[in-house]
């Protein structure tokens, strides 16, 4: 399995015939405007969404978990089941987390672990980029 397609955004939107907004899209990093008081406050917690598309190319998974790591530190952000039909190709997934909470600045990594329907690990996954979490003041900002 591969990871085809990993966007993160601020929200997703389903509209008529299987087609997806998406909102906000961010590049390679997160940028949280900061005044001088609020520099290195953290946690701090937005909305988030997560595009995904996977491709399949063995066997079909019956679940998966959905991990970030920072700082050598992994946690589950969100777990589900999978359903689709035997002759998918392809996995889309439109996950929305209301208020993803990030724990400091720096480098964030995600990765996907899918299971089939026994609960055996079928193998893990993750995209291509790394995404940095950062705060800059609104005059850093405008200078982007």
């Amino acid at each position: 399995m591969k990871i085809r397609t990993f966007i993160i955004c601020d929200d997703i939107r389903s509209e008529i015939g299987g087609k997806h907004s998406l909102i906000g899209v961010y590049k390679d990093r997160i940028i949280f405007p900061s005044s001088m008081e609020q520099k290195n406050n953290w946690p701090k917690a937005i909305k988030i969404g997560f595009y995904v598309e996977v491709e399949i190319d063995k066997k079909l998974p019956a679940s998966f978990v959905f991990k970030r790591i920072e700082s050598n530190d992994e946690s589950e952000i969100l777990k589900g089941d999978i359903n689709i039909s035997k002759d998918s190709k392809i996995i889309r997934m439109t996950l929305l987390h209301p208020a993803f909470i990030f724990k400091k600045s720096g480098v964030m990594r995600f990765i996907f672990e899918f299971y089939d329907k026994t609960g055996k690990k079928i193998c893990t996954v993750s995209p291509e980029i790394d995404f940095n979490i950062e705060e800059m003041s609104s005059e850093q900002i405008k200078k982007l």
